[in-house]
């Protein structure tokens, strides 16, 4: 079994630094993959809208690649208008939830990626004015004190 590393807690100020770049690091992952989502949704939503529209053009006897629609010369038959303006109005309105679903989770991310720098600044910044200077100074006067006995 790996043994798992304990957390800085002898210092306060470095604890918040670790704890603000974990948000950082989580925020930025799930966000990333919230857009992935996102985009593989949008595909399968655009690729069944496409095979629906396909269907139902062969249904009515009209050749989808010709349309218009996908790029060729024959106008699709009024029935067939309705079918598809039906079917994109439907696809745009999940493209719109899944939209603002996914705005909302960004959001939700946006926030913790920016506490968690603002918490890590802060945490870093802290622990070397307060903490490192000091360590600083004392290893130095420690030095100093040995090399004077060794002169």
């Amino acid at each position: 079994m790996v043994p798992i590393p304990n957390l800085p807690t002898d210092n306060m100020y470095k604890f918040m630094a670790v704890c603000g770049v974990t948000c950082v690091v989580v925020s930025a992952v799930l966000a990333f993959q919230i857009a992935k989502e996102h985009d593989a949704t949008i595909r399968s939503m655009s690729d069944s809208l496409r095979e629906k529209i396909s269907t139902s053009a062969a249904k009515l006897g009209q050749d989808p690649e010709q349309l218009k629609i996908f790029g060729g010369e024959e106008e699709p038959s009024d029935a067939l208008k309705i079918r598809i303006d039906k079917l994109q109005l439907v696809t745009r309105n999940l493209q719109w939830l899944k939209f603002v679903d996914s705005v909302a989770q960004c959001t939700v991310f946006l926030v913790l990626f920016f506490v968690g720098g603002f918490l890590s600044f802060i945490g870093f910044f802290y622990w070397y004015t307060r903490v490192q200077k000091l360590q600083d100074a004392i290893l130095l006067a420690q030095y100093v004190q040995e090399t004077a006995k060794k002169a």
